[in-house]
């Protein structure tokens, strides 16, 4: 059973869309999934046909029209199969739509035993409901629903009307469970995804996220051209409120300092905490100055916010802009990190870009 159980998991894994990293790899995963499981089905298809044509006797259609149907059904199994540069807009439609069209004309003109396409209704069904979003799955359905008493209606294939509620029945509920499973996974997904970007004491993002923020910040502003900026904030002696007034004096200090930082920040910016008493701010379309105007009104307003507070906080910052100097995500938290030092360097309770004179090298082990 083990075995079985190995190999089960292993053959389900290459369809499988929840493994990806995050929900833009997920749903490039899913693309991908969708494109093979397009081909291997249309090839299936036409492998089915062939032989339904070959070994019955009771078709209707004439014999070109089946045959040709088969040459279609291979055709876009090729198409699909080689087709990596295909939109993922024209597979769904391939796998959804033409799928139920194609079907509902082998019914309605007897290409081949009508009664064994009924079947292959379930494709389209269960394949919009895993890889679809709901209204390609609401789509399909009623184009199932709509066109499959047309096409028995026009066909001259006796097909027992109980084969119309059947088809419906199992293509309906196995494709409304395979529905429910998928939006509670990636329901399930999502939660994980933020739990692990989030830093679990401030509720901002961990250092992992921030720093996958701020490389497809970066590029965007490469592919935009606009500006971009990033400010380091260092909470000034932090130890000290630890050591006086304990670690969760020091917890609730990192609270306040998240809770200011969040409310000084606009809807665009990224606001991350990168560990200990350390944060950092991606502030998108800003240039140098504009960064620096905003670190020093976030100093000013941590300094009025926090003045009653049991553990006041002042906070130092290092300020960067993306340029020719800093092109990378690299190479622009290297150069805050300078500037962050320099502040403290000079006094704390200051905001210093890393363009100002004196911002030199980190010192050894800083």
């Amino acid at each position: 059973m083990k075995v079985v159980n190995a190999y089960f998991l292993r053959f389900s894994r290459i369809f499988g869309v929840f493994g990806a990293a995050s929900r833009e790899d997920r749903e490039a995963l899913s693309d991908v999934v969708l494109r093979r499981l397009v081909a291997v089905g249309y090839a299936i298809g036409a492998a089915t046909m062939a032989v339904a044509v070959i070994s019955s006797g009771d078709r209707v259609g004439p014999p070109v029209g089946a045959w040709s149907m088969v040459a279609v059904f291979a055709a876009l199994s090729l198409i699909t199969w080689l087709g990596k540069d295909l939109p993922a807009a024209l597979i769904r439609v391939i796998c959804f739509d033409l799928t139920v069209l194609l079907l509902l004309g082998i019914i309605a003109f007897g290409y081949g035993p009508a009664y064994i396409a009924l079947f292959y209704f379930a494709w389209p069904a269960l394949t919009s409901s895993h890889f679809g979003s709901a209204r390609d799955y609401a789509r399909t359905m009623a184009e199932i629903v709509v066109g499959l008493p047309i096409a028995l209606a026009v066909s001259d294939v006796a097909v027992p009307v109980l084969a119309y509620g059947g088809v419906l029945a199992a293509s309906g509920v196995s494709s409304l469970v395979v529905r429910a499973i998928v939006v509670q996974a990636l329901q399930l997904f999502d939660e994980l995804e933020y739990i692990a970007s989030r830093d679990a004491l401030t509720g901002l993002l961990n250092r992992r996220a921030a720093t996958t923020a701020l490389q497809e910040a970066v590029a965007r502003a490469h592919r935009q051209n606009t500006d971009l900026s990033i400010v380091t904030f260092d909470i000034d002696h932090f130890k000290r409120i630890n050591d006086s007034l304990g670690h969760p004096a020091g917890d609730a200090a990192l609270c306040r300092f998240a809770e200011v930082l969040t409310n000084s920040c606009s809807g665009t910016d990224v606001a991350a905490r990168l560990g200990g008493e350390e944060f950092l701010v991606v502030l998108l379309r800003s240039d140098e100055s504009g960064a620096r105007a905003f670190a020093e009104r976030f100093s000013e307003a941590l300094d009025f916010t926090t003045a009653n507070d049991p553990a006041p906080l002042s906070v130092s910052a290092g300020v960067v802009a993306l340029d020719d100097v800093h092109p990378d995500a690299d190479s622009l938290l290297v150069a805050a990190d300078r500037a962050l030092y320099a502040a403290k360097r000079s006094g704390r309770h200051r905001v210093i870009a890393a363009s100002d004179a004196g911002v030199g090298p980190l010192a050894p082990g800083r």
